[in-house]
């Protein structure tokens, strides 16, 4: 029994989070991304969210992206990689 009243001591209440749509992270993302690169400590100073939260989503993005890069290398032919090269 102690043990169900520990975690429901530690238990968070997450209703109050705000929840943020998918066009508003990758809004937010592309801001702190080339061309702006705006920091996500601007950023949080200017929407209000986490410098974490921000940094995580930014993060998340970059890593996806570069996996996705990285298969699309792949299955690119020899002709096409040496093309993007020169």
């Amino acid at each position: 029994m102690n043990a169900i009243l520990v975690r429901d001591t530690i238990r968070r209440d997450n209703s109050k989070n705000r929840r943020y749509t998918k066009e508003e992270k990758e809004s937010l993302i592309a801001r702190m991304l080339p061309p702006e690169n705006i920091s996500p400590s601007k950023l949080s100073f200017e929407t209000g969210i986490s410098k974490s939260t921000l940094a995580t989503w930014r993060t998340k993005a970059t890593i996806f992206s570069s996996r996705n890069t990285a298969k699309s290398k792949k299955n690119m032919s020899s002709t096409e990689k040496f093309l993007i090269v020169m």
